[in-house]
């Protein structure tokens, strides 16, 4: 597994293989470690990906978790017993109650996720992994494109 142990790193990603779990109850782990923190525990979409869990007990499809600090957590079949995480590292992973590989083995599947279908619980639609970025690029240019205008008005640029 790719462990990141120091403070000067030049990437909070990290990924990682769960043996025979579903992608659902590998969520549903991730997701309750994601809730302790401050930040977001009193969030409505805590309540919008338990609900979602509760009416899909059985869910195994590829997902977009989109809630993990920095960047989205991808979660999808690299073969019928074996799950991938792509995800960031701010979290704490080595809390999560299943077995772990490394995903070195499965890296070539990276690429391959860009044109694989996940559900995206921001609105529980299925796109592309690459569809999910490029929405989100937009969503990121519209809103510093926002400030600016806001501080243009303002005088302040």
């Amino acid at each position: 597994m790719k462990l990141k142990i120091d403070f000067v790193t030049n990437s909070s990603s990290t990924s990682f293989i769960v043996i025979d779990e579903t992608t659902g109850q590998i969520l549903k782990e991730m997701s309750e470690i994601v809730w302790q923190d401050d930040w977001i525990k009193n969030s409505p979409n805590k309540r919008k990906v338990e609900k979602f869990l509760k009416e899909n007990p059985n869910f195994n499809e590829n997902v977009i978790f989109p809630w993990t600090i920095n960047e989205e957590t991808f979660i999808y079949r690299v073969c019928p017993a074996k799950a991938r995480v792509d995800t960031c590292w701010n979290h704490q992973w080595d809390d999560l109650p299943f077995e772990r590989q490394s995903s070195e083995e499965y890296d070539k599947d990276y690429d391959k996720s860009l044109e694989m279908e996940f559900l995206d619980l921001t609105d529980l639609k299925v796109k592309t992994r690459k569809k999910f970025d490029e929405e989100q690029e937009e969503k990121w240019k519209e809103r510093i494109d926002k400030i600016k205008k806001e501080k243009k008005n303002k005088g302040v640029i």
